[in-house]
């Protein structure tokens, strides 16, 4: 069957390498749309995905970074192609038995994500392109009690996969739906909490545009250095190690 990765871009040449080699092994291949990276993610995807022909990178029609109009440049790409397709950050990894669930699912199915965070001695510390992200950090929050004001922004929303075409909701957030047992997302927002990722999470915030400010969407791109680290403080009592919900899914 064939499965189709899509991802926007912008100065993520810390995780690329992570992300690309990761749903290489997943994806048949690629779309990734650069919204004017500076720095070389470009040259880390063509490395990485020589095939020009099945790895495309299409450089975005959109000069700032808008939600609405992120989503519908996404969906435009994805009428274009058949078979399955995910849009994914490249925060996110995809684990788990993909191809059954295309076997078992008619059109589309959802994926729940888990939030990977640092317990506090990994904390500033470096990861290494020799071994997969979910090796080197396998802490995060599972199990959210949403009546904990500091856990509800960490509650990170399911993505979906599909083979029909679908009109997103803002950010590709699908709240309240069911989700599949045999995958998972990893999504590394809090991890590896050290200078170059807060400097990713940060390096947003000029390029949001007037009309999602307005609507405060996106308000996770304008926290700085000193609100991320009080967030991640309050997430450390509830971290747990997930290596065996990990390794039961790869």
């Amino acid at each position: 069957m064939n499965k189709t990765l899509l991802c926007h871009f912008y100065n993520e040449e810390y995780l690329l390498p992570f992300f690309v080699k990761h749903h290489l092994e997943i994806f048949d291949r690629g779309v990734f749309i650069n919204y004017n990276s500076t720095d070389n993610s470009v040259d880390i995807i063509r490395e990485y995905c020589p095939d020009e022909k099945q790895w495309l990178i299409i450089d975005t029609k959109e000069p700032e970074f808008d939600a609405e109009r992120l989503d519908r440049e996404v969906e435009s790409f994805e009428r274009r192609i058949p078979g399955w397709k995910m849009c994914l950050n490249v925060t996110e990894f995809l684990i788990g038995d993909i191809d059954t669930l295309c076997d078992q699912h008619s059109e589309q199915f959802f994926v729940k994500s888990i939030p990977m965070i640092d317990i506090e001695e990994n904390i500033g510390k470096d990861i290494s392109i020799n071994k997969p992200i979910y090796e080197q950090r396998s802490h995060g929050i599972i199990n959210v009690d949403v009546n904990k004001p500091d856990q509800i922004y960490i509650n990170r929303s399911p993505r979906s996969m599909h083979q029909i075409n679908v009109t997103y909701p803002t950010g590709r957030h699908y709240w309240n739906q069911e989700t599949v047992d045999k995958a998972a997302i990893l999504w590394y927002g809090y991890s590896p909490f050290n200078e170059t990722l807060l400097k990713r999470k940060t390096q947003i915030s000029n390029k949001v545009s007037k009309r999602d400010k307005k609507l405060n969407l996106g308000f996770q791109h304008h926290f700085n250095n000193s609100e991320l680290g009080q967030k991640h403080k309050n997430y450390l009592p509830y971290i747990e190690d997930l290596t065996h919900e990990i390794n039961r899914l790869l």
